[in-house]
């Protein structure tokens, strides 16, 4: 278990100095190219509501790029609602414009790193993997290429996402 934790921990010191190193500039671009490739791949998917995160600073950020007063914005049908989990993250919840709770089709889940097989490493309190426990719906992760990896340590608690969304590739995870 020791090793598990500290595996855990090096992971997330990797994707740390990444970001330490990212300029301002280039992780405007880099979200704004994964939020391209993200809206891309919503012409093919049944239209349904998507939940995402308010994200953190060290995780890429489309949630602005999502917003029909952007130009050449389309959701396809799409409807997005956001969960600020950093208010309240024992009750995530996401909302629609008026507070109501809203269960989502599919989710966008944040995370440290993941492997296209779809393991991911969050933040370590477990908070997406309690709220993902009784999602029925289908899960895309989002990371930079950069926090992809070839292994990721798992426990009996974690759980997979279906898909992966880069600013370079869209993977079917296995």
């Amino acid at each position: 278990m020791e090793d598990l934790v500290k595996e855990k921990f090096l992971l997330r010191q990797k994707v740390k100095e990444f970001y330490n190193l990212l300029s301002e500039e280039a992780y405007k671009e880099r979200c704004e190219k994964i939020s391209k490739e993200f809206l891309k791949i919503l012409v093919h998917w049944t239209p349904g509501s998507w939940g995402l995160v308010v994200p953190f600073g060290d995780e890429p950020n489309f949630e602005k790029y999502l917003n029909k007063k952007n130009p050449g914005y389309e959701d396809f049908g799409h409807s997005f609602f956001l969960c600020d989990w950093s208010k309240d993250a024992e009750n995530m919840k996401y909302v629609d414009e008026d507070g109501n709770e809203v269960i989502p089709d599919y989710l966008l889940v944040p995370g440290r790193c993941f492997t296209k097989s779809g393991a991911r490493l969050g933040r370590g309190r477990g908070y997406f993997d309690r709220y993902l426990q009784d999602f029925e719906g289908q899960t895309v992760g989002f990371c930079f290429e950069e926090q992809i990896f070839d292994h990721i340590p798992e426990e009996e608690h974690d759980i997979r996402v279906q898909y992966l969304v880069t600013e370079e590739n869209f993977y079917e995870c296995s």
